[in-house]
């Protein structure tokens, strides 16, 4: 099977998984994955943080941001012109 298909399943997969959770679980999920990232030594020495704006259904990042934002440099990309899954 081509890696893209196997990527495709996956995708969708993945989707139907998050789409089960409760709004409380992805905000206990997204707490806990962003505690483990600031125990890290390398993010407590780093100055500049690479991340990302959140989708809604993503891991909300928005919090994250905003705690950090005035002691680190947090950077995100930029998408121009149409973005298509």
């Amino acid at each position: 099977m081509r890696i893209e298909v196997l990527k495709k399943q996956l995708r969708t997969q993945l989707k139907r998984e998050k789409n089960l959770l409760s709004s409380a679980q992805k905000k206990r999920e997204a707490k806990q994955v962003f505690e483990t990232i600031e125990a890290l030594p390398e993010f407590q020495e780093a100055q500049h943080v690479l991340c990302y704006w959140s989708l809604p259904d993503e891991l909300e990042t928005a919090g994250f941001i905003d705690k950090w934002y005035k002691k680190k440099h947090i950077y995100l990309p930029r998408v121009s012109g149409d973005w298509v899954e």
